[in-house]
């Protein structure tokens, strides 16, 4: 028997609502004048310089990463951008690789 459009919605959002159940965050970011290529990057995450999520500090590293609402300026081609996706719960790194249109 087929589940109900009503249903499937449901737990379509059920995921979601237990992915973003826990995205009230206290961030510490770098601010202000004289930063411009650190601004408003990732200090801590709820007061500690790790996320608490993973045993490897590689994966669990989010000093320098940004949440994706502002980047740093003066980014180049050459640069890394460390991005925190909550929803894989780790940094992600996004290089540039081609000018598209």
């Amino acid at each position: 028997m087929e589940k109900s459009i009503a249903v499937q919605i449901y737990q379509h959002f059920d995921v979601y609502l237990q992915i973003y159940n826990d995205f009230v965050d206290r961030v510490t970011v770098h601010y202000g004048v004289g930063r411009p290529n650190d601004y408003f990057l990732i200090d801590q995450y709820r007061g500690r310089d790790r996320l608490g999520w993973w045993e490897g500090e590689v994966c669990d590293a989010c000093q320098g990463s940004t949440e994706g609402v502002v980047y740093p300026q003066f980014l180049t081609r050459n640069d890394t951008l460390k991005y925190l996706r909550k929803t894989i719960c780790r940094v992600a790194t996004l290089n540039y690789a081609r000018k598209s249109i």
